[in-house]
């Protein structure tokens, strides 16, 4: 979905505590839910991906999203749906040229 394999990056992240959540249709998006924070989000489509991150919300009563960029106006209205709030914080950088981030929520230190 981003252009390059994220298994071992998963695996470390749920051996840590993480849980997975997988959209509906396997293979079309999911998510990896830290304690309180989507860690990360990926999705074929942004419908799924806002399907993805309802579900996720719904797992915790307090949930922090990081990493949002204008690619990802998809996620806004179902953050606000979910009554977060949305605070401007710093830039993403990335060296060289990553794959689209959308629909994508990076992790930050895994991009």
């Amino acid at each position: 979905m981003r252009g390059a394999s994220r298994a071992e990056d998963l695996a470390t992240v749920l051996e840590a505590g993480g849980r997975l959540v997988v959209a509906e249709s396997p293979g079309r998006g999911y998510a990896v839910l830290g304690r309180d924070v989507v860690f990360t989000l990926a999705a074929e489509d942004e419908v799924t991906a806002g399907r993805v991150l309802t579900h996720a919300l719904a797992e915790h009563d307090r949930t922090e999203v990081r990493w949002l960029d204008a690619a990802q106006g998809w996620a806004i209205g179902v953050l606000l749906d979910a009554g977060l709030t949305l605070v401007p914080s710093g830039p993403i950088c990335a060296r060289g040229r990553p794959a689209p981030l959308t629909p994508y929520l990076p992790s930050g230190a895994y991009l």
